[in-house]
């Protein structure tokens, strides 16, 4: 998830990479949005409440800095940059690209873990299947199908009544 935010601060800011040991207009800047938009990721995100899944260390690792440096870019971010014109605009830009991925990634996943249970529910009912279409009624209603009217006539009175008195079976 965060190389994916990283990629998408590198294309809002039209960087290469954030992780560049400059301090060049754009890059502290893509860093800082970097920052704030990993941090507010929540570890649980079907509660308000849940706390940051990332770490400082974590998300300082993908941009090879330390663990200030992310409080720092973060500080920065909220206090300074945000009153800038571009800042809060280009902000907003990554925070609603951001959401758009990690939304699509939960859609996904739900339509996968779907789909594998219809599969799991086609091999059942495959099996349910094989097993209705090799079972004796099924089997002697093929043959039946295959028969001319007399064909049918001549078994039923010549083979299948005869067999039901031997055995005595009754309908």
């Amino acid at each position: 998830m965060l190389e994916q935010i990283k990629k998408i601060v590198e294309e809002v800011f039209q960087l290469e990479n954030i992780e560049k040991r400059t301090r060049e207009d754009d890059y502290p800047r893509a860093r800082s949005i970097f920052c704030i938009l990993a941090r507010e990721i929540k570890a649980d995100s079907t509660k308000k409440e849940s706390g940051p899944k990332y770490t400082f260390q974590d998300i300082a690792y993908q941009i090879k800095r330390d663990h200030s440096s992310v409080i720092y870019n973060i500080r920065k971010g909220k206090e300074e940059y945000i009153y800038e014109e571009n800042f809060p605009k280009k902000l907003k830009e990554c925070r609603r690209r951001v959401q758009i991925e990690l939304v699509q990634g939960e859609i996904i996943q739900e339509y996968v873990s779907e789909n594998d249970k219809l599969q799991d529910e086609i091999l059942i009912l495959k099996k349910k299947v094989e097993e209705i279409e090799t079972s004796p009624v099924n089997i002697f209603n093929l043959y039946l199908s295959k028969m001319t009217h007399d064909q049918q006539n001549e078994l039923l009175e010549y083979r299948v009544k005869p067999f039901a008195r031997i055995n005595k079976i009754e309908i």
